[in-house]
């Protein structure tokens, strides 16, 4: 190769060094890429051989969003009307660092910052994020957003669902389920009924199914599960020691209450008594809530008779005993004192709540007093007697 060639070549490849080495860029650091609420953050952009009348600007991208923070050494109006916010410019030889400092941070804040050298088409980005804590927890009962430590009627029988939904968090949460003192988080996670969804930037969803069986995805209400609290509880674990703020345990419930349709369940719908003797008839009763002297009477078909619960009429008494222990019937008590000819008549239990009223019907009727009939083909035992004496009167006789 020529030697003049060699010599331009070597003296084009000084003159794009020497372009290069004076290349005007920014560099972007952040004091941390996540941070929780009322921390203080840093965004620094380090500009190295920009012009003196270089653009810089600082901007927030949040989804396809973006607002302009700083203008060169001047933060924009909305952010400086906050107070929160901090700009300086430090000089520093060939290069000067543009320095934006957030006093406590929100979760507005979170985003990705960008440092823009605008003339020399050069920038730098960095992601943060706030750590959110689970403040809303929020338990929904078909589709409904019930209120913190709410009672839940449901009619026995009814199926519902539960879920239970946390607000967004950074990290995301971990979700549990307790029903009473069991933590039944496991349970519905194995029978795939307790599915947890974290989306970035979207709501972390907890669905509980309050329910234990792996075919049934829906709560059926049993009254024995009447006054059960189901917690729902959102713990943010990761890196919690490192973290002063927002890490603390959220919780919140609901109780359960399963209305009970009331139901006599008398052992039988036909009766037996004695005339002129007492007679007793006793009934469980399940019910919820308890029920008060005006939702349940005791009347006779014939409407001669129309009782409530302490009344008597004519030697008829008419009693209801709740039961306090949870998921055991009370019991209504009919007793005759000296039963009369003309109390042998159809009767109905009559009992009412919120769902509806239900009665239960059963017949008084007499008791035969008279012996049991003799076994066909055998003798009574007076027949029998009466022959043995006879028997006895002809073998003396004749031995005579």
């Amino acid at each position: 190769m020529d030697r003049c060639v060699l010599l331009g070549v070597f003296a084009s490849l000084a003159i794009i060094s020497g372009v290069l080495a004076n290349e005007a860029k920014v560099l972007m650091q952040i004091t941390q890429e996540y941070a929780t609420v009322g921390e203080v953050v840093t965004v620094s952009c380090e500009v190295i051989n920009s012009d003196p009348g270089s653009t810089i600007s600082i901007q927030k991208e949040v989804g396809e969003e973006t607002e302009t923070i700083t203008a060169n050494k001047i933060l924009i109006g909305k952010y400086l009307e906050k107070g929160r916010f901090d700009y300086t410019v430090t000089p520093m030889g060939e290069s000067s660092m543009y320095t934006l400092t957030i006093n406590g941070v929100t979760y507005e804040d979170s985003g990705r910052y960008t440092c823009i050298l605008v003339d020399h088409m050069s920038k730098s980005s960095v992601p943060f994020d706030v750590y959110r804590n689970t403040e809303h927890l929020a338990f929904y009962v078909n589709g409904t957003e019930v209120e913190k430590n709410e009672q839940i009627d449901l009619e026995e029988g009814k199926e519902m669902s539960i879920n239970c939904t946390a607000g967004k968090a950074l990290p995301y949460p971990k979700m549990y389920i307790n029903l009473g003192d069991r933590d039944i988080t496991d349970k519905f996670t194995k029978h795939e009924q307790l599915i947890a969804e974290c989306v970035h930037h979207k709501e972390c969803l907890l669905h509980a199914y309050y329910n234990s069986s792996l075919y049934n995805h829906m709560y059926k209400a049993r009254w024995t599960e009447n006054g059960k609290v189901v917690k729902c509880k959102a713990i943010i674990e990761e890196q919690k020691d490192q973290y002063e703020h927002g890490f603390d345990q959220t919780e919140t419930q609901i109780t359960v209450n399963v209305t009970h349709a009331p139901v006599v369940n008398c052992s039988q719908s036909t009766y037996y008594a004695s005339l002129g003797k007492n007679f007793v008839i006793r009934c469980p009763l399940f019910t919820n809530p308890e029920l008060s002297s005006d939702d349940i009477t005791l009347t006779s078909e014939d409407g001669s008779i129309l009782l409530k619960p302490g009344e008597e009429y004519y030697g008829l008494s008419f009693r209801y005993t709740a039961n306090s222990e949870l998921g055991k019937p009370g019991e209504v008590q009919m007793t005759w004192q000296s039963v009369e000819q003309k109390q042998l008549k159809k009767y109905d239990i009559k009992a009412s709540n919120i769902i509806g009223e239900r009665k239960f019907t059963f017949e008084l009727f007499r008791a035969d007093d008279t012996e049991e009939p003799d076994n066909p083909g055998s003798a009574s035992m007076t027949q029998i007697s009466i022959f043995s004496l006879v028997l006895a009167a002809v073998i003396a006789l004749v031995n005579h």
